[in-house]
């Protein structure tokens, strides 16, 4: 039978985070049956993506250089240029990709540095900032177009960069819970409120990824001392795995 975990749990209980016997694949298979008692209450989240002739470009100048005060005056040029609009030339990133990315599957992407490997990744999460995408590609969420998914369903499908970028003073418990919040759904289990959900929620990604000991440790950055960067790297996994996004 599947038990309430967001409610109290034993001590001992493989369904609580805070217990050396918690087991991340006990407490998923209880969720998964708690949410299956209703689906109509408790719908599944989950897409796909498919795409046809994807392809990719950029605009950039065909020179650039390292810019000091003696030849900061070409600048006056170069703002000429911007504002005309020539000078810029069309860098193809992406030409004619196609595949088929199903519900629950998970692809990989490889490729050398400046192989378009980034790119193609933020085309599917809809950040098309400084790139754009031709007129013939077909860009599609299971039915949804990629207009409405960028316009209507922005948070379904994210991109984790590869810098991690957090607010450095706030601790990593700080940070995941405001994550959950975020996210956390109208329809919860009878008797869970929102902050026991997001808390819950947040204490049981933490011990999935070994984060457990640094709740209360700033998350940090470059110049404030935090958590280490592999536990960084961790943190920004908990929140994205916390967003609940079908697509990342």
């Amino acid at each position: 039978n599947a038990e309430n975990s967001f409610l109290e749990v034993k001590d001992d209980s493989t369904l609580n985070p805070h217990s050396p016997n918690f087991k991340a694949k006990h407490w998923m298979k209880n969720l998964l049956a708690l949410s299956s008692r209703d689906p109509e209450r408790y719908p599944k989240r989950e897409a796909g993506v498919s795409f046809q002739n994807l392809s990719i470009h950029g605009f950039g100048s065909p020179t650039d250089y390292q810019k000091d005060v003696f030849n900061s005056v070409l600048q006056v040029g170069a703002l000429m240029r911007k504002l005309t609009g020539t000078g810029k030339q069309k860098i193809q990133i992406l030409r004619d990709f196609d595949g088929l990315v199903r519900s629950g599957e998970m692809l990989v992407v490889l490729g050398r540095p400046g192989s378009g490997c980034s790119t193609f990744l933020k085309t599917l999460a809809g950040e098309m900032n400084g790139i754009y995408m031709d007129k013939e590609s077909e860009l599609n969420y299971q039915g949804i177009s990629a207009k409405q998914m960028r316009k209507q369903f922005k948070g379904e499908a994210i991109y984790t960069a590869e810098t991690d970028v957090h607010f450095p003073q706030l601790t990593v418990g700080d940070t995941l819970k405001f994550a959950a919040l975020s996210r956390c759904p109208r329809n919860r289990f009878p008797g869970v409120s929102k902050e026991q959900y997001a808390t819950h929620m947040r204490d049981a990604v933490m011990a999935m990824l070994g984060l457990s000991h640094t709740i209360n440790t700033r998350v940090g950055n470059d110049f404030v001392r935090g958590v280490s960067g592999g536990e960084r790297k961790r943190v920004s996994i908990a929140e994205a795995t916390l967003c609940g996004s079908p697509l990342q």
